[in-house]
C-alpha cells in the first residue's frame, strides 16, 4: 500500500511536470496574436511609385500594443521598410506615406505589408497587393538648397540645373517645387529615395555649377560649369531699403550700394549685399559707405552706373529710362540680405533676394518664388481662407474666426518660422499654435517671405481699442510702423465687465506719440472715433495722442477707460474739427500704463 501510494505520486508529478513543459512550448494560439482589422490603402489603384497613400485600420492586443513594421516589395526586393514604437492596447492607424521610387525602377505589381508586434513578442502580418504599380514621369525636377528652388531640365533620364552655388551648400532634389511628395536625400556617399540626409553640393567656395542627376540611377554628377569672370561695368541699388537710416531713399550712386558684376559668354549678373564695415575702418557708420550689414524692408530698384538707365518692376521686369518709384521691387523683410541681378544674354531675366532663411525671387513673366516655393495663390490659417491682399505682391489676408483654446495650423505658410502675436497665439516655433486671446472674427495677414503675422479683431469699442503711431511693431525684428491705419495694435478688454484694454508691442526708443481709436477702418466713420490725449490724466500730450518713453524696450501698454464713454456725433471737436465729442461716464479721465517686459 505504501509503495502504491509513492508510485502514484511521483507518477502524478511527472504528468504535472510533462503538462506544463508542454504548455510552455506550444504554438501561440490566434488569440495570443496582435488583432490587425480593416486594414485599408487609399487609393487602391491607378498608383505610381512617388505617389502618396494613406495605410489606414485598427491595431489592436489586451496584452499591449509594442510596434508595427510597414514594408513594401517588388521583385527587386524591399524599397520601403520603417518601424514605429506603439503603447496602449489599441491603435487607429492613419499612416500617410509616399511610395519610394526604387533604382531602374519597373512598372508591375508591389506588396505592401505591416506587421504588428505586442509585448509578448508576438506578431501579425496581413499584406496589400499594389497592383500594376507605374513609373511616374516628371517634366521638371527642383534642386532645393536651402530656400532656393532650382528647376532641373530634363533630357531623357537625367536632369540638369547650372547656377551658382554657395560654398559647402547643401540640399535635397525634390519632384514637387513645393516640396511635397518624392524627393532624394544622401545616405553615406549613396543618393536614395526618402532619405532625411542632406546631398552635398557646394564646392569650397562659391562656384558655377552644373549639377545633373539621373533619375534611373540616381547618379548625380557635379562640375565645374563655365567661367564667369568680373566686369567694370555696374549697377547701384536706390530705394529706401538702406540699413543705414540717414540715407533715405536713395536717389543717387552711394559707394554702399555698388553692385559686383560677373560675365559668362552673353550671360550677366551682379551682385550685392549691404556692407557691414570693421569698426577700424574710417567709413565705418558713414551714410552712403555702411548700411550695418543690413536692409530695411522697402522699395528698390537698379540704375546703370553713369546712365539713365534702370531695371524696374511693373508686374514683370522691364526696363525704363527714368527712377520711377511707382515700378519698384519690393521686399518686406530687413537684415543680411544679398540680393541678385540677372540677365541672360537678351533680357533681365530674374532678380532674387537671398538670407540663410529665407528667399524671394522675381521672374521676368512675374511669376514669385517664396522660400524655393512658388507664391501661394492663398494661405490657409485655422481653416479660413487668406487671399493675397489688394495692391500687395505676395501678403495674404482673411477673416477667421477663432475660438478659445483651438488649435492653429496653416497651410503654405510655415509656422514654425512666423512669430506669433504674443497677445494672441502661444506656440511660437512649431507647427501648431494655441489660441489664447478672446473669441471672435480676427483679421489675419501673413507674409510668408518676412515670417511675420498680423492680427486684428475688428469688432470695435467696447470689445477693443486701437492703437496708431510711429516707432513700434509687435517684434522688434520686424519694421517700424508710421501710422498706417490697417496695421494698427489691438488692445483686447481684460475681462468682458471691464474696460481696461492691454497689448504687448516693441518700443523702437524713437521718442514716439500714439493716439488711441475706438473703431477699426472697416467702419465708415472711424476717423472720427478717436480717445483724445485731454481725457487722459498723467500722460504727456502730443497734438490728439500722447509721447512714449524714448527707450527701447518691449513694453506691455494698458489703457484703462475707467467706467466706459460715449460719443455725441453732432459734435465735433479737435483742432480741424474732425473728431466726435467723447463723453466718459460719471466724469472720469483715463489712465495708461506702461510696463517694460522681457522678450
Amino acid at each position: 500500500m505504501k509503495h502504491y501510494f509513492k508510485a502514484a505520486i511521483f507518477g502524478a508529478l511527472v504528468c504535472t511536470l510533462f503538462a506544463a513543459c508542454k504548455k510552455d512550448n506550444a504554438e501561440p494560439s490566434a488569440g495570443d496574436k496582435p488583432l490587425i482589422e480593416n486594414l485599408t490603402l487609399t487609393p487602391n489603384s491607378a498608383i505610381a511609385y512617388g505617389d502618396a497613400v494613406t495605410l489606414s485600420g485598427k491595431l489592436s492586443d489586451a496584452a499591449g500594443l509594442q510596434s508595427y513594421t510597414v514594408r513594401i516589395t517588388n521583385e527587386g526586393g524591399d524599397i520601403y521598410n520603417e518601424t514605429k514604437m506603439l503603447t496602449g492596447t489599441l491603435f487607429n492607424l492613419a499612416e500617410s506615406l509616399v511610395i519610394p521610387l526604387p533604382r531602374n525602377a519597373q512598372a508591375g505589381n508591389a506588396t505592401l505589408s505591416i506587421t504588428v508586434k505586442n509585448s509578448k513578442d508576438m506578431s501579425s502580418t496581413e499584406d496589400l497587393t499594389l497592383s500594376n504599380l507605374t513609373v511616374p514621369s516628371f517634366d521638371q525636377l527642383y534642386l532645393i538648397i536651402g530656400t532656393r528652388s532650382l528647376p532641373m531640365t530634363r533630357n531623357g533620364d537625367l536632369y540638369s540645373v547650372e547656377e551658382i552655388i554657395a560654398a559647402e551648400a547643401v540640399g535635397k532634389i525634390y519632384a514637387k517645387a513645393d516640396k511635397t511628395g518624392l524627393f532624394w536625400g544622401q545616405v553615406s556617399s549613396s543618393i536614395e529615395p526618402m532619405k532625411a540626409g542632406d546631398i552635398s553640393i557646394g564646392a569650397t567656395s562659391e562656384s558655377n555649377l552644373k549639377i545633373t542627376f539621373n533619375i534611373k540611377t540616381f547618379e548625380l554628377t557635379i562640375e565645374a560649369a563655365e567661367q564667369w569672370t568680373p566686369i567694370t561695368e555696374t549697377y547701384y541699388i536706390y530705394g529706401t531699403i538702406s540699413g543705414h537710416w540717414q540715407d533715405g531713399d536713395i536717389v543717387t550712386e552711394l559707394p554702399s550700394a555698388r553692385m559686383t558684376g560677373y560675365k559668362s559668354g552673353e550671360k550677366k549678373y551682379w551682385t550685392w549685399t549691404p556692407p557691414g564695415l570693421d569698426a577700424e575702418d574710417p567709413n565705418n557708420s558713414v551714410p552712403g559707405y555702411d548700411m550695418w550689414g543690413n536692409i530695411n524692408p522697402g522699395l528698390f530698384r537698379f540704375k546703370k552706373a553713369g546712365a539713365e538707365e534702370y531695371v524696374l518692376f511693373d508686374g514683370n521686369i522691364i526696363t525704363g529710362s527714368t527712377n520711377d518709384r511707382s515700378f519698384s521691387f519690393i521686399t518686406t523683410a530687413g537684415g543680411p540680405i544679398t540680393i541678385k541681378l540677372y540677365h541672360d544674354g537678351t533680357k533681365f531675366d530674374k532678380i532674387t533676394l537671398e538670407a540663410s532663411d529665407k528667399s524671394l525671387e522675381y521672374s521676368h513673366d512675374g511669376s514669385l518664388s517664396i522660400n524655393g516655393a512658388p507664391a501661394p495663390e492663398k494661405i490657409t490659417f485655422a481653416g479660413a481662407d487668406l487671399s493675397l491682399k489688394p495692391g500687395s505682391l505676395y501678403m495674404y489676408e482673411g477673416m477667421a474666426t477663432l475660438t478659445a483654446d483651438q488649435t492653429i495650423t496653416a497651410t503654405q505658410a510655415d509656422l514654425t518660422k512666423i512669430k506669433p502675436d504674443r497677445d494672441v497665439f502661444t506656440g511660437g516655433g512649431n507647427a501648431q499654435w494655441k489660441m489664447i486671446g478672446s473669441a471672435g472674427d480676427w483679421l489675419i495677414r501673413i507674409d510668408p517671405f518676412g515670417y511675420t503675422i498680423y492680427a486684428c479683431k475688428i469688432t470695435s469699442y467696447p470689445d477693443v481699442i486701437y492703437m496708431d503711431g510711429w516707432g513700434w511693431a509687435k517684434n522688434s525684428s520686424e519694421p517700424a510702423t508710421n501710422w498706417i491705419p490697417d496695421n494698427r495694435l489691438c488692445l483686447q478688454r481684460k475681462s468682458p465687465t471691464s474696460y481696461i484694454y492691454e497689448a504687448t508691442f516693441y518700443n523702437f526708443g524713437w521718442t514716439i506719440d500714439v493716439s488711441f481709436w475706438s473703431a477699426y477702418l472697416t467702419t465708415p466713420d472711424y476717423g472720427n472715433r478717436t480717445i483724445a490725449s485731454h481725457y487722459f490724466t498723467g500722460v504727456e500730450p502730443q497734438g490728439n495722442g500722447i509721447k512714449l518713453p524714448s527707450t527701447a524696450e518691449y513694453t506691455k501698454i494698458t489703457v484703462d477707460l475707467k467706467d466706459g464713454f460715449d460719443y455725441d456725433t453732432n459734435v465735433l471737436e479737435g483742432d480741424a474739427s474732425q473728431y466726435y465729442k467723447l463723453i466718459p461716464a460719471n466724469g472720469k479721465q483715463f489712465t495708461v500704463t506702461l510696463e517694460h517686459f522681457d522678450e
